[in-house]
């Protein structure tokens, strides 16, 4: 394995994800400004609603469409060149489909979401989202199956930039009403920078015939249906806990829940989309297991060591967080980014080996798995709010991820004959120990959390960490 070229290409993703983390926590800011808590509440269970929808009718396409390029890419170019053009054309029969769905069921999905037929509106000129993020997803899969990762960094910089400038125009001369042409402008833009840079590879484009569509279309459906479920879960679990904050407490509740879960899945796309692209387009053109199992081992440590020094920062300045991201008025869910944040390190570790389901082609045990942990979140929710109110949320996180990271090697195990090995385990358990002792003294304000402990915390990480990238580099 190429270490040097793997850092390499993480880090040009590493650094756009950065730029766009700032672009982002500046239009948290403008929101924060201009529209109320409730105002982010709203932005929350729209984008989340409409995510789900987008989601199912996905039908695991970025994922396919990147796993089958990928293993043509330099192979086959006929084939290569065939399969972009069925892909394209997939990415849009599947959006027009969501887009009616939304349209069909508009009244129904507002009744649900709010109660009321107040934002149906607003739900209605969403509609256009599925479609528009769907042929975004197949954009991307082409950057990303083709290694393309400098002009993906381009193209999602250029995005988040003119999707920030929309944001101020829109909430500063609009307020509430501009919320639903921000979440459109947050799809529209990357579908004119991707469409840019994939020009610029001059792409060839292969007649397809209507037979054809229809036969992969159908296929799609078949091969990604699971795969598109699995996808939808998580957003499918933060939609009912916000329904359910909303129902319990109200929109204020459900503003505090998405700040803290808008924080850490800012970070978690971070991570994701850096080590994701280069990741699965190196996975998926692997035909040996024992190369796919050396191949998972080795992307184990590499994500825990990079990512738990950053960890240890970011729950140390949890509160910093929430005030750049929003204002003081969100300081309640300090608790619970908290216990978000530290949830991450076991997240990646489970997204890592879940991804042999993909590789084997084993969608609907992918999609067992991730419908246990949706279903386990959830449930654990619904005892520990009565006892721990919103920190509830940040618990059955943490703890719904601990099992089913447990669950998933096990079936890894005995299904394929992989495994993680004693060896990887001993080497990520410091890191790993690090960043829940950053947890513990950051939670709910310790007054014992001083500098000292948490400056010696860090310190122990970054040098473990540190010695690990080293040692392979060298390598």
């Amino acid at each position: 394995m190429n270490f040097k070229t793997i850092y390499k290409n993480i880090s040009i993703l590493g650094i756009g994800q950065i730029v766009m983390i700032l672009f982002a926590i500046g239009k948290s800011k403008v929101a924060a400004e201009f529209l109320s808590v409730e105002g982010i509440g709203l932005i929350f269970a729209l984008a989340s609603t409409i995510g789900i929808i987008g989601t199912i009718c996905n039908f695991g396409l970025g994922t396919l469409a990147t796993r089958d390029v990928s293993s043509l890419f330099k192979n086959d170019d006929n084939l290569f060149l065939k399969e972009i053009s069925v892909y394209r054309l997939l990415a849009i029969v599947s959006g027009v489909l969501g887009l009616l769905l939304i349209l069909l069921f508009s009244n129904k999905i507002g009744v649900v979401t709010f109660g009321n037929s107040e934002y149906n509106l607003y739900i209605i000129l969403l509609c256009v989202m599925p479609l528009l993020s769907q042929y975004n997803t197949s954009q991307f899969a082409i950057l990303q199956a083709t290694r393309n990762f400098s002009s993906l960094t381009k193209s999602n910089i250029f995005s988040s930039f003119c999707v920030l400038l929309s944001a101020v125009f829109l909430y500063y001369y609009y307020g509430e009403i501009g919320v639903p042409y921000v979440i459109i402008a947050s799809a529209l833009f990357p579908v004119v920078f991707n469409t840019i840079f994939l020009g610029k590879l001059n792409i060839d484009r292969v007649r397809i015939s209507y037979s054809t569509v229809y036969e992969r279309f159908i296929l799609l459906v078949k091969r990604g249906s699971f795969v598109s479920f699995a996808n939808s879960l998580p957003n499918v679990t933060v939609y009912l806990i916000t329904i359910f904050l909303i129902k319990e407490e109200g929109l204020i509740t459900s503003g505090l829940f998405a700040c803290a879960y808008t924080i850490t899945s800012s970070f978690i796309n971070l991570i994701i989309s850096t080590l994701n692209p280069e990741f699965l387009s190196r996975i998926s053109s692997q035909i040996d297991r024992n190369n796919i199992n050396e191949h998972i081992k080795d992307q184990t440590k590499l994500v825990v060591h990079i990512i738990s020094p950053i960890l240890i920062i970011l729950i140390s300045s949890s509160s910093l967080l929430i005030r750049t991201f929003y204002n003081e008025d969100f300081l309640v869910s300090t608790s619970v980014l908290i216990l978000l944040l530290s949830s991450i390190v076991i997240k990646t570790l489970l997204w890592v080996v879940n991804y042999i389901y993909i590789v084997m082609k084993d969608e609907i045990l992918f999609f067992a798995v991730e419908l246990l942990l949706s279903v386990s979140i959830y449930l654990l929710i619904y005892l520990f709010y009565p006892i721990f109110n919103l920190e509830a949320i940040g618990f059955s996180y943490l703890i719904s991820y601990s099992l089913v990271i447990v669950v998933s090697s096990v079936l890894v195990s005995i299904k394929y004959r992989m495994n993680l090995s004693l060896n990887t385990l001993w080497n990520i358990a410091p890191n790993i120990l690090f960043v829940f002792i950053a947890s513990y003294l950051n939670f709910r304000g310790r007054e014992f959390a001083s500098s000292y402990f948490l400056i010696t915390t860090f310190i122990a990480s970054a040098v473990t960490s540190i010695f690990y990238l080293k040692k392979t580099l060298s390598i």
